[in-house]
């Protein structure tokens, strides 16, 4: 009995032996083969922006335990890259998430806050991110001149003058790029002002053409060639300034400077500042209004450009509508005048012949009863527009060779802004002129305010080198003297200064040079323009007398 129980417990102690070898031998064996436990992935990123380009961001991804990426740039776009590079299209602030999973589907997120500022918000304005392309805008005013910046009371091109008497200057494009360079595109047209405006030379007077056919020798005898379409220019801009470099370089009007009217006597520019005015990014059409200063003086060239985010919102060009032009000739000793109608555009015409008759022929031959100085006035339309214009004839009159207007004698004078005139006792008759009568004039309202006298005949400066004027004024500044030609003659005019006040001055007009550098030509102005408080608009009161040549 003893035995069998002691072989039982020897085989018990065996099994239980087999038993415990077996769970090592199982414990070992997993021990071996099991996968580890995963981490979960912790999301982890940061960023920098680009210092060439303040809308690229450089995400850098530092999560762990992850083995997949999802951005979200929070501007609508995403990405699976591990770190990557984004551009956004604007300014703002936006929520970045990621999103960083592993194999097992276990995912964590991380957000930042990703601030988009632009560091030269201005300078984008003017050239966006790369380049952006401006052109004077083709509704309103496109142009002008006034007293001040933004201001075109003087003239505008859109107000005064028609948009579509001069569609060459609306095509031009000017393109201000990110890295300095700017472009000008004249699309091989180009506008050119007469000599009387400030051209170069008479070849092409007040004409919109081809950059072919332009005549590039001044009447000076200078190249102007570099106005030609195809310049190399670069910009400035930084203060409310923006200055333009590079032979040639202009916007809107090719011989406008800050010197002047580039005239006959100069080569073509090779600068130009302007101020900013207004330079406004809107939704769809941006807004650049910068104005030329002139000689330091309140004479300002405004220029008024857009630029369209949306091409296909680009008004078009307006159409040319008429035009009026007109020569005539006619015999000495006869009075008889052929008219020639040169104008554009037209399909009807109205002539004012100046002695109280009209005609509607397209080139009328018209005979004058009497000898003399007669205005004539051709009105051309195509049925919804009108353009007008109005030319002196002097018909078989006598040079003017002794010119005084003293006020002593009869005369009439026209007023015009305002003015207002009347013949009075000289209130101060002393010092420069001791006179019985002058005229005396109340400054109008406009800044161009004075009076203009029509002569007998035209003024025959043989023999003479100088017109003058006496002025008492009740404030220093400046009086604008022009003499208005026959015929079309280009006019000639000249600022004087009034350096004295509530005194009489003697103001003198050199008359060696005129605008193209030659002496003023006789038999060719027979209309004296005084313009006394020229850029004023207060109701002064100014004296004026003798007005002589010598």
């Amino acid at each position: 009995m003893m035995k069998k129980m002691k072989n039982n417990l020897v085989l018990q102690g065996r099994v239980l032996m087999s038993i415990l070898v077996l769970a090592l031998m199982a414990s070992c064996e997993t021990g071996e083969d099991a996968e580890p436990e995963q981490e979960d992935p912790i999301a982890s990123f940061q960023f920098e922006v680009s210092t060439d380009n303040f809308l690229e961001v450089t995400f850098s991804n530092f999560s762990k335990n992850a083995t997949s990426y999802a951005w979200d740039f929070g501007d609508g776009n995403t990405s699976e890259e591990e770190s990557p590079v984004h551009t956004f299209e604007t300014v703002g602030t936006y929520e970045v998430t990621l999103t960083a999973s592993n194999e097992a589907g276990v995912s964590a997120t991380k957000t930042n806050t990703v601030a988009i500022s632009d560091p030269d918000a201005e300078l984008t304005k003017l050239a966006g991110l790369e380049s952006k392309t401006w052109i004077l805008q083709r509704e309103g005013v496109a142009l002008g001149i006034g007293p001040a910046a933004g201001d075109t009371q003087w003239w505008s091109f859109g107000g005064v003058t028609p948009l579509g008497d001069r569609p060459c200057i609306l095509d031009d494009e000017y393109t201000f790029k990110r890295d300095g360079s700017f472009e000008l595109n004249s699309n091989g047209t180009l506008f050119t002002d007469g000599t009387g405006n400030g051209g170069w030379n008479d070849s092409n007077i007040d004409l919109c053409g081809d950059e072919a056919s332009v005549d590039w020798t001044s009447a000076g005898g200078i190249d102007m060639s570099a106005y030609q379409n195809g310049g190399a220019y670069t910009y400035t801009f930084a203060d409310g300034t923006l200055k333009l470099m590079g032979d040639g370089v202009y916007v809107g009007l090719a011989n406008k400077t800050n010197a002047g009217d580039i005239g006959t006597q100069s080569a073509p520019q090779s600068e130009l500042t302007y101020s900013i005015v207004k330079l406004v990014d809107n939704d769809d059409v941006d807004s650049l209004q910068i104005a030329l200063q002139v000689n330091g003086e309140a004479v300002f060239w405004t220029f008024n450009l857009v630029h369209y985010d949306d091409e296909s919102k680009k008004p078009a060009i307006p159409a040319e509508g008429p035009k009026a032009l007109f020569d005539f000739s006619y015999t000495d000793g006869d009075q008889t005048v052929t008219f020639t109608n040169s104008s554009r555009n037209a399909t009807s015409y109205t002539w004012d012949f100046g002695d109280g008759n009209t005609s509607t022929d397209e080139n009328p031959v018209h005979t004058y009863s009497a000898d003399g100085v007669y205005s004539v006035t051709l009105t051309a339309t195509d049925g919804t527009t009108e353009s007008v214009i109005t030319k002196a004839i002097e018909l078989n009159v006598t040079p003017v060779t002794d010119f005084v207007i003293d006020h002593e004698s009869a005369v009439t004078w026209d007023v015009f802004g305002g003015s207002v005139v009347e013949i009075v006792a000289n209130p101060d008759a002393s010092g420069l002129n001791t006179s019985a009568n002058v005229l005396k004039l109340t400054h109008g309202d406009q800044t161009w305010a004075g009076i203009v006298t029509q002569l007998d005949g035209p003024l025959d400066f043989t023999g003479k080198t100088k017109m003058k004027v006496k002025l008492w004024a009740p404030a220093t500044g400046t009086l604008k003297f022009k003499l208005e030609g026959v015929g079309g003659e280009p006019n000639q005019e000249i600022d004087l200064t009034v350096d004295k006040a509530n005194e009489w001055v003697e103001l003198t007009w050199d008359l060696s040079t005129d605008i193209n550098g030659n002496p003023v030509a006789s038999n060719a102005y027979s209309r004296v323009v005084l313009f006394p408080g020229w850029d004023t608009t207060t109701a002064d009161v100014y004296y004026i007398d003798d007005i002589t040549m010598e």
